[in-house]
């Protein structure tokens, strides 16, 4: 990690990464945690991949009244750093669950997919793809 500061938040330790962005755990001047995603910097010069991360931040911030959606808190942009602040999730995503627990249980399964549908739907009906769907990415 070359900065240990974005903006007003203080990076605390990488979450995840990815070929585009990496996460890191970070919080604010009053100690609230956020979990905070990087464009990577190999990749801040191309105006479409800022496009794209812009356009992701744009699309979360439409999906603001969707309580299944994790929430944006800010977004920071000066040229040479880009990044989206949103909240902050405990606990354990579906792919670490299912490694410690084992295969979830049927019904299980269509309960929360009960809870998961209509927030996908509403996505849906506003033209919004979620491209990365997957256990990891449910928390």
């Amino acid at each position: 990690m070359e900065t240990n500061r974005i903006a007003s938040y203080t990076l605390l330790r990488e979450i995840g990464s990815g070929g585009m962005s990496t996460v890191y755990l970070a919080e604010n001047d009053i100690g609230d945690q956020f979990a905070l995603k990087t464009l990577n910097l190999d990749l801040i010069q191309q105006e479409s991949i800022r496009n794209r991360f812009r356009n992701e931040m744009e699309a979360l911030k439409s999906l603001r009244d969707i309580e299944q959606v994790c929430q944006i808190k800010d977004f920071y942009e000066d040229g040479q750093q880009m990044a989206i602040v949103m909240e902050y999730l405990t606990g354990h995503d579906l792919l670490r669950f299912i490694r410690l627990n084992g295969p979830v249980p049927p019904q299980q399964l269509i309960d929360w997919m009960r809870m998961l549908l209509p927030a996908f739907a509403r996505c849906h009906d506003r033209k919004i793809v979620h491209r990365d769907v997957k256990p990891s990415n449910f928390s």
